[in-house]
């Protein structure tokens, strides 16, 4: 597949699948009372995570709330917006912290939706 040695994939494969298996591990065996909730915005028992994307492509999510939470707590108890000003802080250009806001609510219906 577009010229990657059968090697790589498969390493590539089976480090995907070790840390899938080390998350579903740490899940406990049942889902709480607030877990458990439907979204009433959703209709449906749904996964809500902050999805960040950076100018040069690098991508990815906060960790995953199921349940009915609302955007409010998931943004205070995840803490991801003083996250991305401690690195603000840590990645200045010429001593200047340069703001940016590079993070977004995602709610997931389902978990076919939310696969990568």
């Amino acid at each position: 597949v577009y010229g990657i040695n059968h090697r790589y994939i498969k390493q590539i494969f089976g480090a995907k699948l070790s840390l899938e298996m080390a998350a579903v591990d740490s899940w406990p065996m049942f889902a709480s009372w607030d877990e458990d909730k439907i979204s009433q915005y959703y209709g449906e028992n749904c996964f809500k995570g902050a999805v960040f994307v950076q100018l040069c492509g690098w991508l990815g999510s906060q960790d995953l709330w199921g349940g009915a939470v609302s955007d409010s707590l998931y943004t205070d108890d995840e803490e991801f917006l003083a996250k991305q000003q401690q690195f603000q802080e840590a990645d200045m250009v010429d001593e200047e912290v340069i703001p940016f806001t590079n993070l977004m609510d995602k709610g997931f219906r389902g978990a076919k939706k939310a696969a990568w």
